[in-house]
């Protein structure tokens, strides 16, 4: 930041210039690896579940921001183990990555908030369910003896894999999918065990289901 701030002849931050605040442009330095490896990350302000919870994304402050700041990004890529400036690139989000990605995560957060925060149950149950199973590779054995146990249970397995760094997991894809019936489930199931619930609506790690056990290898 320091050399930024020099690179403008300012003392001050360079985000706390006049010029940047009324333009509402915020510096960031990119770092890049000798390999293209970006380290950086962006993160945006904290947000409260009820304002959340209460505003349309529409309205949502989270769209105003993007909609109206403009990133000014200071690149320096890795050369002989120095980092070398390379340039400025002047960004602001498109409005068709805003009103796609951006609208559906903040639906998707909307949602696991109501799911794990609010615990608003989903009306009825399902007539039958499915899932899926992922393990560590040396946790195998065991994911056969859970796909045996989900079955005479009349769950229908869909698939199973493997993952070279599992953590256990329980993953819940449908809204009918809720921390009450995991419990329920653990108790007619008990190969289920207890693992971190997740709610996640949308990735499914081999095949559409209601739900998904990941046995890790922390498992044991």
């Amino acid at each position: 930041n320091m050399i930024i701030s020099r690179m403008f002849n300012v003392k001050s931050k360079l985000k706390d210039t006049d010029e940047f605040t009324k333009a509402n442009i915020i510096p960031k330095t990119i770092r890049v690896e000798s390999n293209g490896r970006i380290i950086e990350s962006m993160s945006f302000p904290y947000f409260k579940f009820d304002e959340v919870m209460n505003t349309d994304f529409e309205d949502s402050d989270l769209k105003e921001e993007l909609e109206t700041t403009k990133y000014m990004f200071f690149i320096f890529k890795e050369e002989n183990g120095e980092y070398v400036f390379k340039g400025i690139k002047l960004w602001n989000m498109p409005e068709i990555i805003i009103e796609s990605k951006v609208k559906s995560m903040y639906e998707k957060t909307q949602e696991v908030v109501d799911r794990l925060v609010y615990r608003q149950k989903a009306e009825g149950q399902k007539e039958s369910y499915s899932a899926s199973i992922m393990s560590a590779p040396d946790n195998t054995a065991e994911a056969q003896n859970l796909k045996r146990a989900l079955e005479a249970a009349g769950i229908e397995v869909r698939c199973s894999g493997t993952l070279r760094s599992a953590h256990s997991q329980f993953i819940a894809h449908s809204k009918y999918i809720t921390i009450d019936y995991y419990a329920d489930l653990k108790k007619q199931v008990p190969e289920v065990k207890s693992r971190q619930f997740v709610y996640d609506p949308s990735t499914f790690m081999c095949a559409a289901t209601d739900f998904t056990v990941v046995l890790g290898g922390d498992n044991k």
